[in-house]
């Protein structure tokens, strides 16, 4: 909005709404009125700001999570391997857990939780085309690529979670 005359305490207001033809309106408001209607359209942004960090926070939530899951399946991997290389410590004790199906969930979240990051880094490319924000895309394209490519290495590759004994 923008402020054309004011005359006793009366403001005449611009607004362009930006449509398939452009076209200017113009509206009277008292000055408190235009306070007014300035001030809402603040509170209006700095509400969905706050809305955005709230889905930020629980899309990072969910990349810990997913964190924590691949470390616990490397954990078992690591324990698969010690078995491997000393096995008569380890007669008697029960098998350990196939993480394939863990492994898939971790990356799934993974993979949900970067195209959140890659759309909004995209958005605010597409809002405000600067050079940091087209690195910022770029770089959550190339992140989410290396993680659907891990993902699809999972999926497609057989499941090699338990470790063979070599043959005497």
């Amino acid at each position: 909005m923008e402020q054309i005359s004011s005359e006793d305490e009366r403001v005449t207001v611009a607004e362009y709404i930006n449509t398939n033809k452009k076209r200017q309106s113009q509206y009277e408001f008292t000055v408190a009125e235009a306070k007014a209607k300035e001030e809402e359209a603040k509170r209006q942004t700095l509400l969905a700001q706050i809305e955005q960090y709230d889905q930020v926070l629980t899309y990072l939530v969910w990349v810990i999570a997913a964190i924590l899951i691949n470390r616990h399946t490397t954990q078992v991997a690591r324990a698969e391997l010690v078995r491997t290389l000393c096995p008569e410590q380890y007669e008697g004790c029960p098998p350990l857990p196939d993480t394939w199906c863990m492994r898939l969930f971790g990356n799934l979240l993974l993979l949900y939780s970067l195209s959140y990051f890659y759309c909004l880094a995209y958005e605010n490319n597409k809002a405000n085309p600067s050079c940091r924000n087209q690195r910022a895309s770029w770089a959550g394209l190339l992140v989410l690529t290396a993680s659907f490519l891990s993902f699809v290495n999972l999926v497609t590759e057989p499941n090699k979670e338990t470790v063979q004994e070599p043959e005497d």
